[in-house]
């Protein structure tokens, strides 16, 4: 087992370093003890939800699912982090964009949980769910969460102040807020 894992950390290390050029993303572990397969960078750690974990909201848009790749989920923090700026200021739902100076330290603190999916137009997209964690769980006292094995979601400002959910078009190479 851990064979595979650093066999793994090497192939994704070569295909980072050389593929993608600018913006260098390592995953540098992955464990496959919670329910959902977890990656863990130098700057994030996020949850790979799984094509057959059972979702209960969007189900008509979220129909056609896959579970994202390493590769995926390398490219989609590339595209957070070189994207975000741009996309945010960009789309007409973002009311008060605030341009944020460094993407990758400020997301630092949030927790990832990626979703595969296939959109009308048979494109590949990766859902980037991005959870305050830490403070979510803080501001809400006993509640259980468990970003590991769930989808973390809820209603209200405490969910709506620490999370946010973008999608990254993998054919077209756009981030956007979902």
């Amino acid at each position: 087992m851990l064979k595979k894992i650093f066999l793994t950390f090497i192939l994704i290390n070569l295909l980072t370093s050389s593929s993608f050029g600018q913006t260098e993303i390592l995953i540098e572990e992955i464990k496959t003890d919670s329910k959902f397969e977890i990656v863990e960078g130098k700057d994030f750690k996020g949850a790979i939800i799984p094509a057959d974990y059972k979702i209960n909201f969007n189900k008509k848009q979220l129909a056609h699912r896959f579970t994202p790749s390493k590769e995926d989920i390398i490219q989609a923090e590339i595209a957070l982090t070189e994207k975000y700026n741009k996309s945010m200021k960009k789309d007409p739902r973002v009311h008060r964009f605030k341009k944020i100076k460094n993407v990758r330290s400020y997301f630092k603190e949030y927790v990832r949980q990626y979703l595969g999916y296939i959109n009308e137009e048979g494109e590949k997209i990766i859902w980037i769910h991005l959870v305050q964690f830490e403070k979510l769980q803080k501001e809400i006292g006993n509640i259980e969460l468990d970003w590991k094995s769930n989808i973390i979601n809820g209603l209200g400002d405490v969910f709506y102040e620490n999370m946010m959910t973008l999608a990254f078009n993998k054919r077209t190479d756009k981030l956007s807020i979902w």
